[in-house]
C-alpha cells in the first residue's frame, strides 16, 4: 500500500447533497449523496475537503454561496436555463475550488464535463459507479433509462433529463467519454469491476462505508420495512402486492415522492390508501428513519438493479435486521452469508421466505446476527477510509 505521507485538496460533486451537510436543511437527496458525503467524513481532517452542491432555493444574486458545514467548505451552484452558461460557470468555479482531486458518483453526462475541466486544470477526476447500469453499456445507450417514468410535462421544466433520441444518443456518449477519460473509476464489487475490465476502463473496488448505531439493541422488533425514492425501477407496487397477503403484519414503506415523478408517487399512495397494515411516509430525515429501523424486524428491497446494497440496506442491516430481497444479489453475498434470503426474481419466493421469516423468530435472530458481521467485514469505515486515502495518494 501507498505510504500516507501528505494530506489532500479534494472536491466532492454531489448535486443533492446539502441536506447531509447542513444540520436541518430539507431537500430531496438519495443513496449516491449518502454514500458521497459518508466517504468525505471518512478522510481525516487534516484533509482540505470540499463540496459543489445544487441551490434549490429560489433566491437571487451571486452564481454561488459558499458555506461553512462543520469541516467542509460548500459551494452551492445556481444553474440558468443557459446550458453553456452553466458549464462555464462550472469551469470557473472548479477553477476557483483548485482542488487536486475532484471525485464525483452517479451516471450523468455530467461527468464528461467534470473529466474534461480537470484535464484543462491539470487536475484527476474519480468517478464512484452508482448503479449496474452505468458500468454495462445500457446507461450509455439509453441515458433515459432510469427516467423512463418521469411525468411528460416534467422533463422540459427540469431541463435536466433527455428528451429526444438525439438528447438521449448525446448524454450517453458524453457519459461514455467521462467514463473512460477519468483517471479512475470506483465500483462496489467484482460484478461491475469485470464489466468495467471488459470495456478496458481502469478501475478499483471501495465498498460504502457505514457507521454502527450504539443503541440497536434491546428494541421490540414488529415492522416489515421497505426505504427506496419512489421511482418506478424499486418496484414499490411489489412489496405493496405482498403487504396484502400478510394482514397481521404491520409494512412500512419510506417512500419520499423525486420531482419528476410525482404522479408515479400518488399512485403509490393511491394503491396504500385502503390498506390498514401499510403506512406510506413520504420521506423523513435520517434521525427518524433510524428510529424505525431499530423496531424492524424485516426488510425488503424489491430493486429491478442497484449498484451493490443500497445504503438503506446496510443501515437496515446496521440494527440486526435480515434482508429480503427480490432480484439484487451483488457478488452472491446474500446467497453466501446467509444474513437473509434472495429470491431470484421471484414474487412467489419473496412470499414463501416472507412465510419463513415471521413464523421463525429465532431464524429472525439468526440471520440478523450475520447481517451485522457481514457489515462489519465488508463496510467498515476505518478500512475504508484507509482505502480510499491510498487512492488519493496513489493518484498524485
Amino acid at each position: 500500500m501507498t505510504t500516507l505521507m501528505k494530506h489532500f485538496k479534494v472536491c466532492f460533486i454531489g448535486a443533492y447533497a446539502y441536506p447531509l451537510l447542513k444540520e436541518g436543511a430539507d431537500g430531496p437527496h438519495g443513496g449516491s449523496e449518502t454514500a458521497l458525503v459518508s466517504h468525505a467524513k471518512s478522510l481525516p481532517k487534516e484533509y482540505d475537503v470540499s463540496f459543489i452542491v445544487k441551490d434549490f432555493s429560489k433566491s437571487s444574486g451571486d452564481d454561488f454561496k459558499i458555506e461553512k458545514c462543520d469541516r467542509f467548505t460548500v459551494y452551492k451552484r445556481k444553474k440558468t436555463n443557459n446550458r453553456i452558461v452553466n458549464r462555464i460557470k462550472f469551469f470557473f468555479l472548479m477553477k476557483k475550488i483548485n482542488a487536486e482531486i475532484y471525485l464525483t458518483r452517479g451516471a450523468s453526462p455530467e461527468l464528461a464535463y467534470i473529466t474534461l475541466f480537470a484535464k484543462i486544470l491539470g487536475k484527476k477526476t474519480v468517478y464512484f459507479v452508482a448503479s449496474d447500469i452505468d458500468c454495462d453499456g445500457r446507461y450509455k445507450k439509453n441515458s433515459n433509462l432510469i427516467n423512463s417514468h418521469m411525468d411528460p410535462k416534467k422533463r422540459k421544466y427540469l431541463n435536466v433529463f433527455p428528451k429526444t433520441k438525439f438528447d438521449i444518443w448525446i448524454n450517453g456518449n458524453l457519459y461514455k467519454w467521462g467514463l473512460k477519460k477519468a483517471d479512475l473509476i470506483i465500483c462496489q464489487n467484482h460484478s461491475q469491476l469485470n464489466l468495467l475490465n471488459q470495456r478496458l476502463i481502469k478501475s478499483t473496488i471501495l465498498k460504502k462505508s457505514i457507521e454502527l448505531p450504539t443503541d440497536r439493541l434491546n428494541q421490540s422488533k414488529k415492522i416489515i420495512l421497505w426505504n427506496a425514492r419512489c421511482v418506478a425501477w424499486k418496484r414499490p407496487e411489489v412489496f405493496i402486492d405482498l403487504a396484502k397477503k400478510f394482514r397481521n403484519e404491520k409494512f412500512i414503506m419510506i417512500c419520499p415522492p423525486v420531482l419528476g415523478h410525482l404522479n408515479y408517487h400518488k399512485k403509490i399512495q393511491q394503491l396504500t390508501i385502503q390498506e390498514t397494515n401499510i403506512e406510506l411516509i413520504p420521506g423523513l430525515p435520517n434521525l427518524e428513519v433510524k428510529e424505525i429501523l431499530k423496531k424492524t424486524k424485516i426488510f425488503v428491497n424489491t430493486s429491478e438493479f442497484e449498484g451493490d446494497w443500497p445504503v438503506s440496506v446496510l443501515e437496515a442491516m446496521s440494527y440486526e435486521t435480515p434482508i429480503l430481497s427480490l432480484s439484487i444479489n451483488p457478488d452472491k453475498s446474500l446467497s453466501n452469508n446467509d444474513f437473509g434470503f434472495f429470491c431470484n426474481n421471484d414474487t412467489q419466493q419473496l412470499k414463501k421466505r416472507l412465510v419463513q421469516l415471521t413464523a421463525n423468530s429465532d431464524l429472525l435472530n439468526k440471520l440478523g446476527q450475520k447481517s451485522l458481521t457481514y457489515l462489519e467485514k465488508q463496510h467498515n469505515p476505518k478500512k475504508i477510509s484507509y482505502q480510499l486515502q491510498n487512492i488519493i495518494a496513489s493518484l498524485l
